[in-house]
């Protein structure tokens, strides 16, 4: 089957989005279609077929685009038992009335545009075109708190399918010390497709234990990609 999305279905939805067709998105836009999705072909999907994703993301396109609101009992029952400062995402999109995270000592929390794209990476030019921004976190020296910052993803499919394109960039300033969790559950009885990319980066000597839950429904799918940087020193 083919691995490409219809373009113009891909602009008129980014055409909505914060910022628009910047010139960060045409340029991850254009690398996505050159490439397209994976494929069992490639080496490193040998085993992973993609077939589910690309049908859900047709459908969210043909659909215009929608996000559905939080599903606030979904969201409670993930945070029920986890002791945490949380960070809410839906759908790819910061709920910050749902967020504690950013009042603590020693964490900085801002969601700012992407301008820098993964050319050759197809599912991280994707998610650089389609997302509405990176959720940016900074933990300095101050941060001392034992809880760990828990980023909760919680993606809702009720009404139409739904792709989402989740980003978060994580930096531990030197010697700063941080317990992170990514915590993945989705509700709806419609497919959805998560594609989300975090991106972390330690400074020298810094130290981060980081833990990642998937908890998503039957009929979703996700792919996530983390980079890691470590400085001189660092821990993961």
């Amino acid at each position: 089957m083919s691995t490409a999305l219809h373009l113009d279905a891909l602009r008129r939805v980014i055409l909505q989005l914060p910022g628009g067709l910047s010139d960060a998105r045409q340029a991850a836009l254009a690398s996505f279609a050159e490439q397209g999705f994976p494929t069992t072909r490639q080496e490193d999907w040998k085993y992973t077929d993609l077939a589910g994703a690309i049908d859900t993301s047709r459908g969210w396109l043909s659909a215009g685009g929608p996000l559905d609101a939080p599903d606030l009992e979904r969201i409670r029952a993930a945070q029920a038992g986890i002791d945490a400062h949380w960070l809410v995402l839906v759908n790819g999109v910061l709920q910050e009335h749902l967020s504690d995270a950013a009042a603590i000592p020693g964490v900085a929390t801002e969601t700012a545009t992407i301008t820098d794209v993964e050319f050759e990476v197809p599912l991280a030019d994707l998610n650089a075109a389609l997302s509405h921004g990176a959720l940016r976190i900074t933990i300095n020296k101050a941060h001392a708190d034992l809880k760990p910052i828990a980023i909760l993803v919680a993606d809702s499919a009720t009404r139409s399918p739904v792709a989402s394109q989740g980003r978060v960039d994580i930096r531990i300033e030197p010697s700063a010390r941080a317990s992170v969790l990514e915590y993945h559950v989705s509700s709806g009885s419609e497919v959805h497709y998560s594609n989300m990319l975090l991106e972390l980066d330690l400074g020298a000597d810094a130290s981060c234990r980081y833990v990642r839950i998937q908890d998503r429904a039957l009929q979703h799918s996700q792919t996530a990609r983390l980079d890691a940087r470590l400085g001189r020193g660092a821990r993961l």
